[in-house]
Parts: C-alpha cells; structure tokens; sequence
C-alpha cells in the first residue's frame, strides 16, 4: 500500500510533462542565464591557466567531471531543441566546447592530482567515463523531452562538484592556484544567475505531493549547489592570508 505522504505516479508524470515543457521566457531570465554562462566561462579560462600557464601543470577538475562536462556540453550543443536560440546556442554550446579542448588536453597531458592514480590509469578511467557518460547522455537525450530536460538539469549537481575538486586541490593537495577566490566569486555568481534563469521551471516546489519532481531537483541539486558555493566563497576569503 501506498503511503498517503508520497506523491501518486499521476503526480510524477504530470510534473515532469510541465517541467518538460517550460522554456525560458523573459528578457531578464536570458539575461541572467547569460551572466551564469560567462561566470562559467571565466572559471574553466582560470582552470586553463592554471594548467598551462603556470608551474603547477596539472588540471583543476577531476577526470571524470571533465569527461562528464565535456559530454553534457557536446549533447547540448549539437542536440540542440529546435525552440533555443541561435546566439544562445552559440555561446552556451560551442563556446564552452571551445574552452573545454584545453581542459581536456590538461588532464591527458598532466592528470588531475591525484596522488594515488599514475598519468596512464588517470587516462584510462577518463576514457571509461567518457564511453559511459556519453552512453547515458545519448539514452537520456533520445528516449524522450521530458527525460532529456530532467538530465541536463539534474547534471547541474557537477557545477557542486567541480567546486569541491577545486577545494580539494586547495586543501589537500596543495596545487599553486592563484585564482581560488575568483574561482569560488565566480562559480557563486554564475550558479545563483543560472539558477534564477531557470527558476520558472520549479514553480510549486514547495508542494513535493503535487510537484515531486521540481521538489526533488530543488532540495537535491539547487540547493546543496547553492550552500557549497557559500562554503567555497567563505573559505577562499578566509584563506588570503594564507595563499598570500
């Protein structure tokens, strides 16, 4: 027996059908979701320094998250919906793929980091996650809109990761990395700009019965989002001193 607390499948599916169905609709939503996508921007041309500009010679995101971001984007890119601008897709698509060649050549060429993987285990495991990241793409892609809409805004949860793997590289690894606090400015002001785009999208979140789906991805992706990018701005303005 269904408990009387949980939301019934007709709930689900009607709430992935609206979610599915939203698209941005304001001159201040595109606004805004553009300034997400340059506060993006700015942090992978910091991680690009940093890989191939500076003595550390190593890449700032983790292997995996860079095979993930590198698939996300392709998809978005070059699996377009035909209702997306064009400029848009110019800039959030083939913009970020641009940028993302560099980055994927750091982590072949020097790695991430990681003290307990060797250069050759670190590119055989970004291989594997590009295979498998791509396999789930497509599949989420092409089994149907409202599938494909619900993956590329759960996929903003690698936003919160990716942070974590730049704080990493602080904390534990120690990697010379001049740009910390840009990186955590930069990643706070693109995320919460990126989300209010899209907050349209969640409208009723607050009523997980009726709206399950948009409560879900609030609480489990905007949110946790939202808290570590406070946490990655406090401890960057916390450690000038320290980095200085």
């Amino acid at each position: 027996m269904i408990s009387p607390l949980l939301p019934a499948a007709e709930a689900w599916a009607d709430d992935m059908k609206s979610f599915a169905e939203s698209s941005t609709r304001t001159a201040l939503e595109k606004a805004l979701k553009a300034v997400g996508i340059l506060g993006w921007s700015a942090i992978y041309v910091y991680v690009i320094l940093v890989a191939h500009a500076s003595g550390s010679k190593v890449c700032l995101i983790r292997r995996d998250l860079v095979a993930y971001n590198i698939v996300w984007e392709a998809l978005r890119t070059f699996l377009w919906r035909p209702d997306d601008s064009l400029a848009m897709r110019a800039l959030f698509g083939v913009g970020w793929l641009a940028l993302d060649v560099p980055i994927v050549w750091a982590v072949w060429q020097y790695g991430d980091g990681d003290p307990n993987a060797s250069l050759d285990r670190q590119r055989f495991e970004f291989l594997a996650w590009l295979v498998a990241y791509t396999t789930v793409g497509v599949v989420a892609e092409n089994r149907s809109k409202s599938a494909s809409r619900v993956w590329r805004h759960v996929s903003f949860l690698i936003s919160l990761l990716i942070c974590a793997s730049f704080v990493q590289h602080e904390l534990e690894y120690n990697t010379v990395n001049p740009y910390f606090e840009p990186l955590a400015w930069c990643a706070l002001v693109g995320n919460v700009t990126y989300m209010r785009s899209c907050w349209f999208s969640y409208e009723g979140w607050t009523s997980p019965r009726k709206h399950p789906l948009k409560f879900v991805i609030v609480v489990g992706v905007y949110l946790p989002t939202f808290l570590y990018n406070c946490y990655f701005v406090h401890l960057a303005v916390s450690r000038r001193g320290v980095r200085a």
